[in-house]
């Protein structure tokens, strides 16, 4: 599955625009979410729905890998060592 998010150059009250389009095979939808929040509700349920599945070493992994904040793996491995 591919997810785009891209700007959208109309404004209202409610805020900025964003353009979200997912491909998925030969489907394609596109829909539009405002700034103001319901994108950000939009990236969090992508969030919980892509780490759900996934141990807590497999996201410390995922974010090694993609050089994320050393800060948030030391606690961790700071908690998971006071734990054992």
């Amino acid at each position: 599955m591919e997810i785009d998010v891209r700007k959208v150059a109309t404004y209202s009250s409610n805020g900025g625009w964003r353009e979200v389009t997912v491909k998925e095979d030969n489907t394609t939808i596109k829909f539009d979410l405002n700034t103001y929040g319901e994108i950000k509700e939009f990236c969090h349920h992508l969030l919980d729905t892509a780490f759900a599945e996934m141990e807590m070493d497999e996201i410390i992994a995922y974010l090694t890998e993609n050089s994320y904040s050393d800060e948030i793996i030391e606690r961790y491995e700071e908690e998971k060592s006071e734990a054992a």
